[in-house]
């Protein structure tokens, strides 16, 4: 669940990608359709997910941590990947003003293991951290792009050197497509296994690529499986 990148493409177009770094055991077979209303890469063991769309225009990533690498204890509650669901789920816009502030308040997160969650619906993006002990919420510009990386397995050095990756792919490209998204994302780096995006450190490697492209009239999620080579993808028509 660990680096995700937001570069938006027009007023309410956006490409939306994120690579799960994860033991290949927990690898996804592929897309879960079984649900009316919105689609996800499914986690085999905690049946949760990383990332996730809505027919109504609802994207949702979560990472690992929130602002610091913190030790990782054993929790009896519910695996963070499940807390996506739930937010998929939501019937209702959840970033209407009247909505979100109060769900994110009220939802339970006691022995919940720290994250960070991005969201967009509807023209807003929202980044929600939650560090064991505080919750964080900041609705922030959906006209910038951003990078994130997962703060249990990247130190804030490896984060601003990923920043500075992005950075350099963003002068570097005068028009973003698919392909050129991907391509940052696979091949960005330095030569370090570690923390290059395509990473592997033995028990953990990226798994998995996720790709979601917002265009005017569609959704469309497309999901790259890295452990065994499987490519899936979905659409929803949607309106702007």
């Amino acid at each position: 669940m660990c680096t995700l990148t937001y570069i938006p493409t027009g007023k309410n177009t956006f490409f939306w990608t994120q690579n799960r770094d994860e033991s290949p055991l927990r690898t996804s077979p592929g897309l879960n359709t079984e649900h009316a209303n919105y689609v996800y890469p499914k986690e085999p063991l905690s049946g949760g997910t990383w990332i996730g769309m809505t027919k109504n225009n609802r994207v949702i990533s979560l990472l690992n941590g929130a602002f610091e690498q913190t030790p990782y204890v054993p929790s009896s509650k519910r695996s963070r990947g499940l807390i996506v669901l739930d937010f998929l789920e939501f019937p209702t816009p959840v970033l209407e003003i009247k909505n979100f502030e109060h769900y994110f308040e009220q939802y339970d997160l006691q022995d919940i293991e720290p994250f960070t969650m991005v969201l967009y619906e509807g023209g807003n993006l929202v980044e929600f951290r939650w560090d064991k002990k505080q919750r964080y919420l900041k609705k922030i510009d959906a006209q910038k792009p951003y990078i994130w990386s997962s703060a249990t397995l990247y130190s804030n050095d490896a984060k601003t050197l990923r920043q500075s990756w992005f950075e350099d792919y963003l002068k570097q490209q005068k028009s973003h497509t698919q392909e050129t998204i991907l391509h940052f994302h696979q091949n960005a780096g330095i030569g370090d296994k570690k923390n290059d995006l395509i990473m592997d450190r033995g028990m953990v490697k990226t798994v998995s690529i996720t790709n979601i492209a917002k265009t005017e009239n569609a959704l469309k999620m497309e999901y790259y499986d890295l452990v065994n080579g499987g490519t899936n993808a979905f659409e929803y028509l949607v309106i702007s």
